[in-house]
């Protein structure tokens, strides 16, 4: 009887041997802690590739300009709640400080990943609703914009979102979320996409603001995918024009409500959605269930239905503080209490 030789068994997910392995990250603490204990003018003499920032006047404050020669600008926001707030503190994982909104942005765009070579722009004022963004102009077409001055570990797109522009983020494993204003809101007129991305502080208007560091490089490598996949692509945008003056105290928008959206922190009525596509189904129904969200009943922040807990808690709070980091931080906060 003729033999049948038997197929030698394969794994139905081959293993991808050009994976390269995973960027170790390092964290520099001091710096940061620099970085976020720093007066803002402190910052006019800081240098960068051995040059001082060109300080921009405006009727709301200054706007620091570093030009590199770079073909992406990136930004972030040096007035912060917390800037009375002196204390920085390292509990295991976390770094606990007042002023991580956003100086952990700035000090991700100065100091994390400044070997790419950006060009950056510093601001002042967002947290009120004035920054110092809206008078910053450039003769220079940049590819596109990005910030890190959003809490969580989601991303947000505000008017530059379109469906290349959701596909392109859920493609390097971002999440989008949705926002109400920053810095890049602002930033429509230099004609490129712009986006804000999550450097993982948590409850970052409270005292007690922190960051998670694991969460963080998380987020920093997730970047780096992204910058390797676009640097050199030139994402354009075309400006969506409002009756909103320049200068003018932003009028906080809600979001979707009754199949309507404020279509950017800068609007001023309701428009109907255009397109209610779904970043990660595709389906064009407002139904599909994937962009369902609900406040986090600890910190209040939004989050999708599917990160939320049946008590109503999101996967932050949960372990936020752990019986260990309890008492440490409780050892600490007694000890700094007159």
């Amino acid at each position: 009887m003729k033999q049948h030789k038997t197929k030698k068994w394969q794994p139905y997910f081959k293993k991808n041997e050009d994976k390269k392995e995973e960027v170790k990250l390092t964290l520099k603490t001091d710096t940061l802690k620099t970085v976020c204990l720093m007066s803002e003018d402190d910052f006019t003499r800081l240098k960068i590739d051995g040059k001082l920032p060109e300080v921009i006047d405006s009727p709301d404050g200054n706007i620091l300009f570093w030009n590199r020669g770079g073909k992406v600008l990136g930004v972030a926001h040096l007035d912060t709640y917390g800037q009375n707030k002196k204390h920085f503190h390292k509990i295991g994982g976390r770094i606990y400080n007042a002023s991580l909104d956003d100086r952990l942005g700035a000090f991700t765009i100065l100091s994390q990943l400044v070997d790419y070579g950006y060009d950056i722009l510093l601001t002042t004022g967002e947290e009120s609703g004035r920054s110092t963004a809206q008078y910053f102009d450039s003769a220079k077409q940049y590819n596109w914009i990005f910030s890190f001055d959003r809490g969580g570990v989601d991303s947000v797109l505000y008017d530059y979102s379109t469906k290349k522009m959701r596909k392109l983020l859920t493609k390097h494993k971002w999440n989008i979320g949705r926002g109400s204003f920053s810095d890049i809101s602002y930033l429509e007129h230099l004609g490129c996409k712009g986006f804000n991305l999550a450097t993982a502080y948590f409850d970052y208007h409270g005292d007690y603001a922190y960051m998670d560091i694991q969460k963080y490089f998380a987020s920093i490598r997730k970047f780096m995918s992204l910058w390797e996949d676009i640097k050199n692509e030139y994402l354009e945008h075309e400006e969506v024009k409002y009756s909103y003056p320049v200068g003018q105290h932003y009028q906080w928008d809600s979001y979707p409500y009754e199949g309507k959206f404020a279509t950017s922190a800068t609007s001023t009525k309701w428009e109907e959605a255009d397109s209610m596509d779904c970043a990660y189904c595709d389906s064009t129904s407002k139904d599909c269930g994937c962009e369902v969200t609900q406040d986090c009943a600890s910190c209040g922040y939004e989050m999708f239905d599917y990160e939320i807990d049946s008590n109503g808690w999101c996967e932050y709070c949960l372990d936020a503080l752990s019986k260990s980091d309890s008492i440490k931080l409780q050892q600490w906060e007694d000890s700094n209490t007159p």
